[in-house]
């Protein structure tokens, strides 16, 4: 028996690879386990409530703000750290993320036994991510909010103005995602 839904406020990030396009198929075993595998080894022990990947894309869910911008801060860094650890695949990899926060409905996917997301509110972290600049950190004026009322000190969100969403997302205000601290992770300079 599949347990009841129920909603959560919840923190999206939506991860897009710029570039894994020109990737082609005798590289894909490098991109999933040395590229995503080193995303994935930077944010481990922020224990995200989900993650799952499509390619190039990547959505993780967290409890809570602080978490969800430390992953995006952890990953942004790694590539920016690291211009020559991928350098197998001819090209330069570069991130786009976007994190929103809002309520979530929490579930069973009944065809994969596992937890599941949905909602109004998932779809807003898309729609973010196109619009972020590449190498870039963009988040909502939701997760900005959430974020203060939560305390974080370890990142701040720096007005960037209104965009337009695309697929008829709307206009929203978006803040770009800094750092405050050199110490966000032991590996981090």
């Amino acid at each position: 028996m599949i347990p009841p839904a129920s909603i959560q406020v919840r923190f999206c990030l939506f991860l897009d690879v710029v570039g894994f396009s020109g990737i082609n198929d005798l590289e894909m075993e490098a991109f999933l386990n040395e590229f995503l595998g080193s995303l994935a080894g930077e944010i481990k022990d922020l224990e995200p409530l989900f993650a799952n990947t499509w390619g190039d894309a990547v959505l993780l869910v967290f409890d809570r703000a602080e978490p969800a911008g430390l992953a995006a801060l952890r990953m942004q860094q790694l590539l920016a750290g690291n211009d020559s650890a991928f350098a197998g695949f001819g090209r330069e990899l570069k991130l786009r993320i976007g994190i929103h926060g809002g309520p979530l409905v929490e579930g069973i996917d009944p065809f994969t036994g596992r937890p599941a997301f949905l909602g109004a509110n998932i779809n807003r972290a898309a729609r973010i991510e196109p619009v972020v600049e590449e190498g870039q950190i963009f988040v909502s004026q939701e997760f900005a909010a959430l974020s203060e009322a939560e305390g974080v000190t370890s990142f701040r969100c720096l007005p960037q103005g209104l965009v337009d969403l695309p697929k008829q997302g709307g206009r929203i205000r978006v803040y770009r995602l800094v750092a405050t601290s050199a110490a966000l992770h032991p590996s981090m300079p």
